[in-house]
Order: C-alpha cells, then structure tokens, then sequence
C-alpha cells in the first residue's frame, strides 16, 4: 500500500489513472482501476480516495493498492516520483495530522508508542494515548485550572477584599483537587527511555548450571559459547525469548558461587571477579530472575535477590543429587519447571512459564505509558503544583497565586502540543518509521 497525502495528490493520480478524483462524501471511495507505468504498460490497481479534511492527514489522501511485489511497489513509486511527489519523512503522516488538527501532540505519541510496542503493556499503554484517555485527562485538569484563574483574577477587579478573603479560604481544598487529578497523570507515565522495551530476565545460577546452553537453546542458536569447563561465561549476553505471551529479554550472567578452581592465567581471579561485580549489576537491574538448578549436584541454588523468580531445575536427564524442598520454601518461586537443555527436555514448559508471568506482570489496567516527554511535563507540573500551594500557605494574594496557576497551564500546553516548537517536533517525530 502506498499513501499520497498533500494537495497536489489527485493532479499526480490523474496523470497516471484515467478518471482519479477525490470523493465528493464524507466516506473514502474506492476505485479498481489500471495504473500506467509508461506508455504501453499498466498495472492493476485499487485506490482509496479520501477528501480533506476527512481523512488521517487533513488533507487530500489516496491509498494505492497494488500486488505484493517489491519490484512492482518500487516501479509504482517511480511513477509517482516522476509526477512529483516525493518520499516522506519519519512520522510524516502523523505530523501533518497534528498540524492539521486531527490529533494532539498526545495521541502522535501515542501511535509511534504503537508501532514499537513489543507485548501487550507496550500496547495497552499505547492505546491509553492514542485513545485519548490521557487527552481526556489533561483537558480536565486543565479546564480546573482556567476556573480557578478566572476567579483568581476576577477579584483583582474589585476594592473590597472580601471576594478575596472568601477564595483564599477555599483554595486548600481546591488544591487537594488538583493534585489529585495530576497524580492520576504522573501515574500513567513512566519516564523510560526505552520505548515499549521488553521486560528484562536473567539466567541466574552457580557456574556450569547449564545457563548458557539453556538460552542458545531457548532461542534456537548459538548465541553464547558453552563448554563442560566452569567459568566459560564472563560478561551478561542477551537475546530476545518470545513466549506464548509476548518477548522478553533473557539474559545469561556468569556463575554464581564459590571462585572457579582451575581457571589459567595470573588474572583469572581478578576477571572472575570481575565477571561477579557484572552479574550482581545486571541482576539488580531485572524484572525477573530465572534461577537455575543443576539437579546432577547437590549444591542449593544461589540466593535469586528480590523480586519474582523461577526455578529451573536443569539436566533432568542425569542423576539427581539436588533436594531444592527448602530452597523453594524459602524463596518461593512462580513456578518450578524441570529442563534438560541437551536433550530438549521442557523447553516449551519453561517458555509457557516464563509467559504466565509476563501476563501476570502486564495484567494492571494501568499500564505505565512510555513517553519520558510526559513524564518530564507532569513532573515540571508537580513542582509548579508544590510552588502554588508553598505561596498560597505564605499568605501571598491572589495575584500571585496567579502566576503559578500561569506557569502551570503553560506545562498542559506543551503536553498536548498547543504550545510548541519545530525542534520539538522534529524530535518526538525523528523516532518514527517511514509511512506513519
């Protein structure tokens, strides 16, 4: 699908498509009719006409469908090139939908947010902006603040103080509305900038578990090197695990446990050290911790820290030395599932359980929105929330107190984009992908 958006769009169509004319409804209006290439050749087409301002963009859009073919797609672009459209830029689309009205600065937001999402709380939180729960949100808080301006400034019109005396006396309860509405606000977001990233695992467990070999064969390649001697492992590595429920992070960290006899070289206490003070960093950082258990030997599991975690009871195809009974009472895990790497042996239990807790972990009807840009916003509306009630206490006149109800309506404005400038929209747009 190619999309032509701009007010030259039905002139380049109609030099191509015999008879292209924007729809005269409101709907879009849809046409199968042959796309001229050249002179001689043509090919099949279906276009969708949309009117402006009734369309994505507010202005005149067309849509032109043709076979998935990359050879035929870049031919039909060539054509189009030639009649004088060009390329367009990341986010394009969205951008001028914005300029034109069509969505605030909120809801753009919330499309690239769309796009990136990797599991179903990038996507929830998505649609949170581009449903215009957020918009909603703002919108009503801002319109609490306009009120609370306009009585503010309207006594300023009177001799008398008692207007005055009266609204002051309200106010605190008029701010414990406010904060309320911006908590909301600042709960919804989540300042992280990771867009939409995956939640983050670790295999966590004492040298030659059998972690690495469990995540090369998880992912279905070779993406950490194994060996039977303890200690191959030296730096966290990382690859994408898709579960019945989403993708998540895993990553493999070196053993944990007693120093690794029989490593060569002068330095490798110090880099098996090293590669201890890494695992620990790393580990903090997790969502989850993925602890395995070599049942061959009889040596506990290692402590997973706080937070959720899982069991691995791992090379069930060998002898059983490993009681984990009290293990388990201790930590409690999510689930405990039996694996054998080598022999392929509960890899899919494991994947199903590592999705159960994704599910579980992304169940909360308010997942954290991924936009630092808002977050930062109703950070900065805090402070000035905090300044308002500070000066309001201090015993400051209502004309004071205006300019930080001020200050506080132009935050809202940089949310929703009626304040704003092109460099502040060359960056929030530059994370798009073409076409969107």
């Amino acid at each position: 699908m190619i999309r032509l958006s701009g007010a030259e769009t039905y002139g380049i169509l109609s030099r191509r498509v015999a008879g292209i004319a924007p729809p005269d409804g409101r709907g879009g209006r849809v046409r199968h009719a042959p796309f001229r290439l050249d002179g001689t050749t043509v090919v099949p087409t279906r276009i969708v006409c949309f009117r402006a301002p009734r369309s994505y963009t507010g202005e005149d859009l067309a849509e032109v469908h043709v076979a998935g073919n990359p050879a035929l797609t870049a031919a039909v672009l060539g054509a189009l090139f030639r009649e004088g459209a060009r390329p367009a830029g990341p986010g394009e689309f969205t951008r001028r939908a914005y300029l034109a009205g069509r969505i605030d600065l909120v809801r753009a937001e919330g499309v690239q947010a769309l796009i990136a999402a990797a599991d179903e709380a990038g996507r929830r939180g998505a649609l949170t902006l581009t449903g215009g729960r957020v918009a909603a949100r703002v919108e009503a808080f801002r319109e609490a603040l306009i009120t609370l301006l306009s009585d503010l400034e309207a006594t300023l019109d009177f001799d008398e103080h008692e207007v005055e005396a009266d609204l002051l006396a309200g106010l605190e309860d008029r701010l414990g509305g406010l904060r309320g509405m911006l908590g909301e606000l600042v709960a919804l977001t989540r300042a992280d900038p990771r867009p939409a990233a995956a939640p983050r695992a670790i295999l966590w467990g004492r040298p030659n578990a059998g972690k690495s070999t469990l995540l090369n064969r998880l992912i279905g390649r070779e993406r950490v090197a194994t060996d039977a001697a303890p200690g191959t492992t030296r730096d966290v590595v990382g690859a994408r695990l898709r579960t019945p429920r989403g993708e998540v992070l895993l990553f493999d960290a070196p053993g944990i446990g007693p120093a690794v006899a029989g490593l060569a070289g002068a330095g490798a206490g110090e880099a098996d050290a090293a590669a201890r003070r890494t695992a620990a960093a790393q580990r903090e950082r997790m969502d989850l911790c993925v602890v395995v258990a070599d049942v061959s030997a009889a040596a506990p599991p290692p402590d997973p820290g706080p937070g959720e975690c899982l069991l691995v009871l791992a090379k069930v195809d060998l002898a059983r030395h490993l009681d984990a009974a009290d293990w388990i009472a201790a930590h409690r895990p999510r689930a405990v599932v039996e694996v054998s790497a080598l022999a392929g042996i509960g890899l899919d239990g494991l994947r199903a359980a590592v999705g159960a807790w994704l599910a579980a972990a992304s169940a909360g009807p308010d997942a954290g929105l991924v936009s630092s840009r808002l977050g930062a916003l109703f950070g900065g509306a805090v402070a000035d929330l905090g300044r308002l009630a500070e000066a309001h206490a201090s015993g400051l006149g209502a004309e004071c107190l205006s300019v930080h109800v001020r200050a506080l309506l132009a935050a809202l404005e940089e949310v929703t984009g009626r304040v704003f400038t092109e460099d502040l929209l060359d960056r929030i747009f530059a994370r798009f992908c073409i076409g969107k």
